[in-house]
């Protein structure tokens, strides 16, 4: 069974079980291609397609260009199978019947996807640290941070709640689209929920052009996953104190 394209089906656990499953399918294929039994003209034709959305643009394509690029593509992988395992685990232990427990999960929700966010930043710093190192590997620490990088943009161009995109800056402090007023227990106080941009672009891991961070003055990319890394841990810290406060 997959994930069908219907924008108006609400992700459930059922959903995140089987993204998990599609994602742990292909990992298993990547890791089983036989590389050595095709020629290379074949290898740039395969596609290894998944529905990461139900809606209509969220169906991802990895493409292998070669062994080194499979390494990049499993662990771009690892990170959405340990996203959806523990949105899965997260919607199987929360009810959703009332107000203050739907703020709640979407709040848990954003967490979840943030804690990837920050995994995945941290993956990128240890690679470069790595690359400082001799003898460096530029070109196979590169691959996996491009992928690590686009990875950083499905999460924030699909990461939702009740259809609400909840990282492209709907409800950043400076939006002019969109807000987010969430209820007290008490029903005496309402307060205004603010969730920054995350995209690779936000967080400074791309640049302007779309260009990706290279690894060829590694100890300024280090800087850059600093800074993006500390806006992504403060970004968790606001969220932890809203669900602690309401």
């Amino acid at each position: 069974m997959k994930l069908d394209k219907n924008p108006f089906r609400p992700f459930t656990a059922e959903n995140y079980r089987l993204l998990f499953r599609q994602v742990e399918k292909i990992r298993f294929e990547l890791r089983n291609f036989d590389w050595d039994g095709v020629s290379s003209k074949r290898i740039s034709k395969e596609r290894f397609w998944i529905r990461t959305s139900t809606s209509s643009y969220g169906v991802d394509g990895f493409y292998p260009e070669n062994k080194m690029h499979l390494q990049a593509l499993d662990s771009r992988l690892k990170f959405m199978s340990e996203t959806m395992s523990r949105l899965e685990k997260l919607h199987l232990e929360n009810s959703v019947s009332n107000t203050f427990q739907k703020q709640n999960l979407l709040l848990k929700t954003a967490l979840i996807y943030l804690d990837s966010l920050a995994k995945i930043t941290d993956r990128m710093r240890d690679l470069t640290l790595n690359d400082l190192k001799p003898p460096p590997d530029n070109e196979t620490s590169e691959i996996e941070i491009f992928e690590l990088t686009d990875e950083i943009d499905r999460i924030a161009s699909q990461a939702e709640f009740n259809r609400m995109n909840l990282f492209q800056g709907d409800f950043a402090t400076s939006s002019r689209t969109a807000s987010m007023w969430f209820i007290a227990k008490n029903f005496n106080d309402k307060r205004r929920i603010f969730i920054a941009t995350m995209t690779a672009r936000s967080l400074g891991l791309r640049a302007l052009d779309g260009g990706n961070l290279t690894l060829s003055s590694p100890g300024e990319t280090v800087k850059i996953l600093d800074t993006a890394i500390a806006k992504i841990n403060r970004e968790r810290s606001n969220l932890n104190r809203y669900l602690q406060d309401l």
